[in-house]
């Protein structure tokens, strides 16, 4: 089949070449059907070979498909013409890749911590699916205009293993990338020493791939180089990366931390979950906002120490939700005590009920009349203000925004109702 401008895959109509690689050449097209512009990447006929890959590359981005998340780019058809010609429609993302972006020039801390935040929160939601990348890398990394960051080609690892797709057909992803030295950075220099073995896979093997891509946002380098595909193998099976504050002095210790921990090559000393992978990171990242404001006034802020304060913040969010129930009936009783209603000083058992379950929540805050708390959750992606009954129920999501920096606080109005006010964090 002849490809170019003008040609139509089914109710696509190609126009111009948007770029080219490995797994095929990437399209602007036009859906005639639904008059919008899409991309299309048409995959090489190697990788479509193999009818049981590809089955389960289908079943895969069909999952991907059914994935409503921010920071994935969605994925609007599969599809094959009736020469043979296979081809996925998906998102038009009006951006550039990270790989561009590291390029161009350095990038800042904390644009380097906001986006790798995005990538582990979107990857996070493809695991909660049951779906692992398996080649995140700058290269399948898009930043839009307006700074949100999209993973593309998931299933595309999968689809391109060599074998069988046996524990030692998992990982045979050999797509390179040479840089003006001649150093080989491209998706070996990415993958975990699982994957470089040919061992089955898990979520682990994304973790520590986002941990790559965050020395090298960081360092300005990848923390695995050679001058051969077979020498960055070996750095990565047998080799520890070199300190990021040989490459960037001012990398703090906690960000060292995290990216040694994403880093290890025993995947059970790695991190488990991408989500705990994207809690330290935004953790980091607010303990950094909050020094680059105080640094400009009186005295700057240790970003140790305010990062604990942060995490224990964070991870005992809904604890403080707790105990802030806790202390309301412990005021109740004491208040009926003094009036006489109880006639021993014996202990008395109170019980403790779970509001929330959400994975993250943090700075909880009660109506004045107590019938429902608010707190800041990032279920949805970002950090954004959910309320909830105290008498149970469902939480409804209050704000929906992506700058992560919404604050709730109710204020009783001139009626009896409670209104609830969010501020952002800047206005702290």
């Amino acid at each position: 089949m002849l490809t170019g401008p003008g040609a139509r895959l089914d109710a696509y109509e190609l126009i111009r070449l948007l770029g080219a690689g490995g797994m095929g050449e990437v399209w602007l097209a036009h859906d005639v059907s639904l008059g919008r512009k899409v991309a299309v990447k048409l995959l090489p006929q190697g990788l479509t070979e193999d009818p049981h890959r590809v089955a389960r590359f289908e079943q895969e981005a069909r999952a991907v498909s059914g994935l409503s998340h921010p920071n994935i780019c969605h994925v609007y058809a599969l599809g094959r013409t009736d020469e043979g010609q296979r081809y996925i429609a998906m998102e038009l993302v009006d951006g550039t890749t990270l790989r561009h972006r590291l390029n161009a020039s350095h990038l800042p801390l904390l644009e380097a911590l906001r986006i790798a935040s995005q990538i582990a929160a979107g990857a996070s939601a493809a695991h909660a699916a049951g779906i692992i990348h398996r080649d995140l890398k700058p290269e399948n990394v898009m930043i839009r205009t307006d700074a949100l960051v999209k993973i593309l080609d998931f299933g595309l690892a999968k689809l391109s293993q060599v074998g069988d797709g046996s524990a030692a057909g998992e990982g045979a992803t050999h797509t390179v990338l040479m840089t003006n030295a001649g150093s080989v950075v491209g998706t070996v220099a990415y993958m975990s020493p699982e994957q470089a073995r040919g061992q089955a896979l898990d979520v682990r093997t994304d973790a520590w791939s986002l941990g790559v891509m965050l020395y090298e946002l960081a360092a300005g380098r990848g923390p695995f180089t050679g001058q051969s595909t077979s020498d960055v193998l070996a750095s990565i099976l047998e080799r520890e990366p070199d300190p990021l504050v040989r490459f960037e002095p001012a990398a703090p210790s906690e960000l060292q931390r995290i990216v040694g921990k994403a880093l290890r090559k025993e995947p059970g000393q790695r991190y488990q979950t991408m989500s705990d992978l994207a809690l330290d990171l935004e953790a980091l990242r607010d303990d950094l906002h909050v020094k680059s404001k105080t640094s400009s006034g009186a005295a700057a802020v240790d970003t140790r120490t305010t990062y604990w304060s942060r995490r224990r913040l964070t991870r005992i969010g809904v604890s403080a939700a707790i105990l802030a129930l806790a202390v309301a009936a412990w005021s109740m009783l004491g208040s009926t005590r003094r009036r006489g209603a109880t006639e021993s000083d014996a202990p008395v058992q109170r019980r403790l009920t779970r509001l929330t379950f959400d994975e993250l929540a943090w700075s909880p805050t009660f109506s004045p009349d107590g019938r429902y708390v608010a707190y800041v959750s990032s279920r949805s992606g970002y950090s954004n203000v959910w309320v909830l009954a105290t008498a149970g129920g469902r939480p409804i999501q209050v704000t929906k925004s992506s700058s992560d920096e919404s604050w709730p606080d109710f204020r009783r109005m001139a009626t009896r109702s409670p209104s609830l006010v969010v501020a952002k964090a800047s206005s702290w």
